[in-house]
Parts: structure tokens; sequence; C-alpha cells
């Protein structure tokens, strides 16, 4: 449904990144930023809060383009990290819905980061 796609930048800033560079920040209690750091695959660092908040604000932005009021995130089905968001990239989240149901629909949505020295891009995470 191309009319739902709704695409988001944002700059990683110093205070959304951790001592690497590695955009990590947002309000997440201490306990979720041990677990996210757990988890992550060896030799990368956790991106998820921040990143999650931008993804939760666009996939939202979406549905209420089609349900044309007010919406809220049920669930999270899936959230693949691939790459970590670097410290001055700019963060380009877009959300478009792909299925609707009854009571519900399903967003899908793709993070790339886009370095602005270079202009090259990659694809950082996707979420369903």
């Amino acid at each position: 449904m191309a009319a739902t796609r709704v695409v988001m930048h944002q700059i990683v800033l110093p205070s959304e990144v951790d001592g690497s560079g590695i955009c990590f920040g947002g309000q997440v209690s201490e306990q979720l930023k041990r677990q996210s750091i757990a988890a992550a695959p060896h030799g990368t660092a956790a991106r998820g809060p921040e990143v999650l908040s931008w993804i939760d604000i666009c996939a939202g932005m979406s549905a209420k383009t089609l349900a044309r009021g007010p919406c809220v995130t049920a669930v999270v089905g899936a959230v693949h990290f691939l790459r970590p968001c670097r410290l001055g990239a700019v963060v380009i989240v877009a959300a478009m819905v792909h299925r609707t149901f009854t009571s519900s629909m399903e967003v899908g949505v793709r993070v790339e980061a886009e370095d602005m020295r270079t202009g090259q891009r990659h694809h950082c995470c996707s979420a369903y």
C-alpha cells in the first residue's frame, strides 16, 4: 500500500551514541541496556533503544495514514539489526502498511544509514 509509505530522517547525535560512537541511547532501563549488549552478535554493539523509538514513531505514522485515527503498537513481531548506525550518520526510516486485518495491520519498516561524507548508504535494520 504505497499510499501509507512514510519516510523519516534522523541525524545520529552525540547524546544518542555509546562510547564507540554507535547509536545506542534512549530512555531505557539499565537492565535492558545490559540485556541488549549481551544479546548483540560478536563484534557488534547493541543499537536498540534509539532506533526502536524511531521505528515505532514511523510505523505509527504509517498506520495512522491508513486508519485516519488513533493507533497503538500492540506487538513488534521481529527486529533484525544488521549493521550499526554511527555518530553523524543520517538514519532513514521508511515504513509502509503491508497487510490489514479486521482490527489490526502489519507495518514493515526498513532502516538505512547514510554517511554524510561519502553519500554511501547501508541497510541497518528491518522490523515488522
